[in-house]
């Protein structure tokens, strides 16, 4: 596990898992189950134009141990949250999911409000540099707590527009990365280029 970046808002580690675990996390991953996350109505994190990437049910860490994958990604990030408190501050539950991002899906801009950080684990075992997926980190100004755009997003575009500058960090396999609570972040759009690769990540969620 080694620490290749950290700032004010996110750190980034690579080479988290030996290769056999993780190979193991990855076969996991694809054997979890998936549904579209706003098949029952619309979730407006995901805009109407993200397209229709897939989540795994909620894994809460108040039901440790889950008996599968879910411990081993509960043990890396919760590792690494607890000695990066001024990222992740203190919090007492985790809430981890598996995502995919088949091409042409995104998540537009947000800032996870009401979670103390986040987390993200990219398990697919290859991702080359055309196919998009970014994590992408806006520069911003500290007071970011606007209510989601659903449609109309001209005070977010005012709000973004302020420095219109930021990070990307690309879908490395095997990279964790945690973010700071209220980071504006967005997933870039999966390119044509990844064909049937889809971005393949556990998200973890502070509380």
């Amino acid at each position: 596990m080694i620490k290749l970046v950290e700032t004010e808002d996110f750190v980034v580690y690579d080479d988290v898992m030996a290769a056999d675990q993780f190979s193991a996390i990855w076969s996991a991953v694809q054997a979890e189950q998936y549904a579209i996350p706003h098949i029952g109505g619309w979730s407006k994190v995901w805009r109407a134009t993200d397209g229709t990437g897939m989540g795994s049910r909620d894994y809460d860490t108040e039901s440790v141990p889950f008996g599968n994958y879910m411990d081993a990604m509960n043990f890396y990030i919760s590792s690494a949250a607890k000695i990066h408190d001024r990222i992740i501050p203190p919090w007492n539950k985790l809430l981890l999911r598996s995502y995919l991002y088949p091409r042409g899906t995104k998540l537009n801009w947000h800032n996870d409000l009401g979670y103390k950080g986040a987390a993200i684990f990219y398990v697919h075992p290859e991702w080359a540099s055309t196919w998009g997926g970014e994590l992408m980190l806006a520069r911003t100004p500290d007071s970011g707590d606007m209510p989601p755009p659903h449609l109309d997003h001209r005070e977010e575009d005012k709000f973004l527009a302020t420095f219109g500058m930021g990070t990307y960090i690309t879908c490395r396999p095997n990279r964790l990365v945690l973010t700071r609570a209220g980071v504006w972040h967005s997933i870039n759009r999966v390119d044509a280029d990844a064909g049937d690769h889809c971005r393949a990540a556990v998200v973890g969620f502070f509380k």
